[in-house]
């Protein structure tokens, strides 16, 4: 079995300034996030409430932060650490 790792405190709040700063700079909030994933990804179980508590606990999975950057006009990309 994988043991989870809990994330620090400071984690979660790396996360949520991340997440906050690339929604509000789109003009976008959580809940118009919530409903654009909903609509474009009919499968996903990201309510507002839902995905605005993943969020504050920086606890949202991979797979729902590739999707709320899609509606919000990013992507997410991997860079060689090494290239830079």
């Amino acid at each position: 079995m994988v043991q989870k790792r809990k994330i620090t405190e400071q984690e979660a709040n790396n996360i949520y300034n991340l997440v906050y700063s690339k929604i509000y700079a789109k003009g976008l909030n959580v809940k118009i996030l919530a409903k654009m994933i909903a609509e474009k990804y009919p499968n996903a179980s990201s309510n507002y409430s839902n995905l605005s508590k993943k969020i504050n606990e920086g606890r949202i999975k991979y797979i729902e932060m590739v999707e709320l950057a899609d509606v919000a006009g990013y992507e997410i990309a991997w860079i060689d650490k090494e290239k830079i």
